[in-house]
């Protein structure tokens, strides 16, 4: 089993995509602002209207599996497991282009737009937190998002602080990384 897969952990996704269109905006083109929902409960980043990313919203392939961007979507639930990934890709560029922060409330997905909002929910305990999608994958075995180190830790997914060689630390086992993968053109 590999050490940055959560087994039996599930993870609800409720869309908070904050876009008004049902098709990508030009670069000339601005889509209206939509009103925001009220989740003034729920910790983590405050979602915002963001015009989807130039970079990083187009169908792609990895591994040799096509996959398809949700650019049209209002909203999105899922229930399923959960990765995080950070030291191996802090400071790296994500799929939209930023560079990764590992201390962020961040998340990949396969398909959602980017960037999109996301409240994600640890079911085992009951957290739940908004996070930002800027990333694509993950790639491997059965799992819906990849939670940044940081996201995963505010959820109860992984202890703030490990003994180096523990099982599930960040540093010394390399718990938490993931292999480099294609990014989608």
């Amino acid at each position: 089993m590999a050490a940055n897969r959560l087994p039996l952990l599930g993870l609800t996704l409720l869309g908070l995509l904050l876009s008004a269109c049902s098709q990508k905006p030009t670069p000339t083109a601005r889509p209206a602002q939509p009103s925001q929902p009220a989740y003034q409960a729920v910790d983590g980043v405050v979602p915002r209207f963001e015009p989807y990313s130039r970079i990083g919203n187009k169908d792609y392939e990895v591994l040799g599996r096509r996959y398809q961007v949700w650019n049209d979507i209002d909203s999105y639930t899922e229930e399923g497991i959960a990765s995080w990934y950070g030291p191996g890709f802090h400071g790296l560029n994500t799929s939209n282009g930023e560079r990764y922060d590992q201390a962020s409330l961040s998340a990949a997905h396969k398909n959602l737009p980017l960037p999109s909002y996301v409240k994600v929910t640890n079911l085992d305990n009951g957290k739940a937190l908004i996070v930002r999608v800027n990333d694509r994958g993950p790639f491997h075995g059965n799992r819906i998002l990849d939670l940044s180190f940081g996201a995963a830790t505010k959820l109860g997914v992984v202890a703030p602080r490990h003994r180096p060689g523990a099982a599930g630390t960040d540093q010394g086992t390399g718990a938490g990384q993931r292999r480099r993968h294609p990014g989608p053109p």
